[in-house]
């Protein structure tokens, strides 16, 4: 993330506690969402309840890096908790003024089967039981919003929600659908976007991201004007409290051209080297070098224990 300019993560995986530490240690930012399902997450009793009370002991406690490391809870998806889990994920978001994340209609078998199971597509579902929260109370986060009515796009307006666009993790796992950028605009849903993460992508590079939004949006909508440089830029830097400067020796950010006018495509198309990154005012990354990593020793580490868990099966 450091080494591609990217510097806010907002995650929903497995052992979030030392997902926790870890970032707080690199200097980037992140909302860890632990993972709430119906007994998929590891090292929690299924219908126990642990899930939910470990995430709410991490949120109402100390932070390992309070301002750049915040918990949320994240409720995976409709097809993996029932309406209970759900629910109780919900209320738990709500009661402690975190984040409330799930993945929402990234498939179209996902969202046939809500509609065969409760007569609704997922969003609708999620309404129909009182699971959003309202801007007033906390942060709502859906995930990919693939498959989504102009109905749901209303649903998702008016609560507020951030609605997070995937392409490149669409496109990998061959979802056969990607959000309507357009669509979305017109009904005034806040559009974020994310990358996914890296097992259905490889990258958490947010510009490679930014560019594959531009691209399957012009190419879905067969308009090429639909999200150009400036306005996809925005999408991919909405909000940012941060600062990554680029090199622009390298060849890909030529021709500069007329008032340098070529320097955001060619950044947003052909790529470039990031050169500086800081958050809060501390340097993670100067000049082409990562500060907070060692990256030669995480790469060798990295290899030591996929080879281990490959010797082991």
């Amino acid at each position: 993330m450091i080494a591609t300019g990217t510097t806010y993560a907002c995650d929903m995986y497995f052992h979030t506690e030392t997902i926790g530490q870890t970032l707080a240690e690199t200097g980037v930012r992140a909302t860890l969402c632990g993972p709430i399902t119906d007994g998929l997450t590891p090292n929690f009793e299924p219908g126990s309840g642990d899930a939910l009370r470990h995430m709410e002991g991490l949120i109402t406690g100390d932070s390992p890096r309070p301002g750049r490391i915040e918990y949320g809870v994240g409720t995976h998806s409709v097809y993996v908790c029932d309406e209970d889990t759900l629910l109780k994920g919900s209320e738990l978001a709500k009661k402690t003024g975190s984040m409330l994340h799930i993945h929402t209609s990234e498939t179209r078998k996902e969202v046939a089967d809500c509609h065969a199971e409760h007569g609704m597509y997922p969003i609708e579902y999620l309404d129909s039981i009182g699971y959003f929260q309202d801007a007033e109370e906390g942060s709502t986060v859906c995930a990919h919003c693939g498959w989504v009515t102009k109905k749901e796009m209303r649903i998702l307006a008016g609560h507020g929600v951030h609605a997070v666009h995937c392409p490149t993790s669409n496109q990998k796992l061959a979802c056969g659908g990607t959000m309507s950028y357009p669509a979305m605009k017109e009904a005034e849903v806040d559009v974020r976007l994310g990358t996914d993460g890296s097992a259905s992508n490889n990258s958490l590079d947010m510009r490679a991201e930014a560019k594959a939004a531009s691209l399957v949006q012009k190419h879905d909508h067969w308009n090429a004007r639909v999200l150009g440089p400036e306005e996809t830029w925005r999408l991919s830097t909405k909000d940012s409290k941060d600062w990554v400067t680029w090199d622009l020796n390298d060849i890909r950010m030529s021709p500069i051209g007329r008032d340098g006018r070529r320097l955001l495509p060619n950044l947003l198309y052909s790529g470039g080297k990031v050169m500086d990154v800081f958050v809060d005012g501390e340097a993670l990354r100067r000049g082409g070098v990562t500060l907070t990593v060692d990256e030669q020793k995480a790469r060798e580490r990295l290899n030591e224990v996929v080879l281990d868990y490959y010797s082991e099966i």
